[in-house]
């Protein structure tokens, strides 16, 4: 790793962080790189025991994804890392006005002899938060992109009134090929998809009310049509020729889910208890080993 400039300014709590490069394990090719990050803080923070950040802008950042031939990526020993431990509470957090300017992603798929260029990415996020804060919104919700050299974007609106900031970003899903994406997880499936097609209009929904707790809510329709889910060894697992949702909320920071509705046609289940006592819908994400770590014994 290797770091240009650290600017920080004490006074507006500000932290600028310039020219950032990280190259991939004994190799002289950048793995995680931009230009600059710039970071402005709350004097909330000190008080509230968390990060309150004003202010969050990355300009130009580049990341270099490679799965290799066995089908791992060069981070996997990281995703090992943070999926080993248990799960923990929401942390405290208030991210607002963030930004993302002219990023870039090169994929290189090894296994399909392929590669991917995700360009000129441009998001804007204006808030994200786990805890009651209060902070000018200036960023509206955006994604753009150029990937594979077709344009891409998607915008949202923002409504800022005094006491309160409502953000929307509308998602429209039509006709996923689930299996196409699902070869690409970081992390081991113990399932296959054959078939199975995603679709639905979403909305996320960003909501600050003054001094009350700020929501990240999302809402509106998902469904799957001619799934099929099958178990590593092609026993079947789940067959769904028609599946949908209405969806009131999820709450993601206070996990709650309100639902409107749920159809589902042809359902057909298969469930095998071990002889362990677990069932084989429980095990379908490979649970990563914990490091060992050495014990030594006490001697009096």
């Amino acid at each position: 790793v290797s770091i240009e400039q650290i600017k920080i300014n004490p006074y507006a709590m500000s932290l600028t962080v310039r020219g950032f490069l990280m190259n991939e394990r004994q190799s002289t090719s950048p793995a995680v790189s931009f230009d600059e990050l710039y970071v402005n803080l709350e004097l909330q923070s000190i008080f509230r025991l968390a990060p309150v950040i004003k202010a969050l802008r990355i300009v130009k950042p580049y990341i270099s994804l490679i799965r290799n031939d066995d089908r791992k990526y060069n981070f996997q020993d990281l995703i090992e890392e943070f999926t080993s431990g248990p799960p923990g509470p929401t942390p405290r957090f208030s991210l607002n006005n963030i930004e993302i300017v002219d990023g870039k992603i090169d994929f290189d798929d090894r296994p399909e002899q392929t590669k991917h260029t995700v360009s000129q990415i441009k998001i804007g996020v204006p808030f994200i938060s786990s805890l009651p804060s209060y902070v000018d919104i200036k960023v509206k919700p955006e994604f753009a992109a150029v990937i594979n050299g077709a344009p891409f974007h998607l915008g949202g609106d923002t409504t800022p009134f005094k006491d309160s900031r409502d953000s929307t970003f509308n998602i429209n899903i039509d006709k996923l090929e689930i299996a196409k994406y699902l070869e690409y997880s970081p992390v081991t499936l113990n399932f296959t998809v054959p078939s199975g097609q995603l679709h639905g209009k979403l909305t996320a929904s960003f909501r600050a009310p003054k001094n009350n707790q700020s929501v990240l809510s999302i809402g509106g329709n998902l469904g799957l049509t001619d799934l099929d889910m099958q178990q590593t060894g092609g026993a079947s697992l789940v067959k769904l020729p028609s599946f949908d949702v209405l969806i009131d909320a999820i709450e993601v920071f206070t996990n709650k889910i309100a639902l409107k509705s749920v159809k589902s046609q042809g359902l057909e289940l298969h469930l095998n208890r071990t002889k362990d006592g677990s069932l084989n819908l429980t095990n379908l994400v490979a649970a990563s080993t914990p490091a060992k770590t050495d014990v030594a014994e006490a001697k009096k």
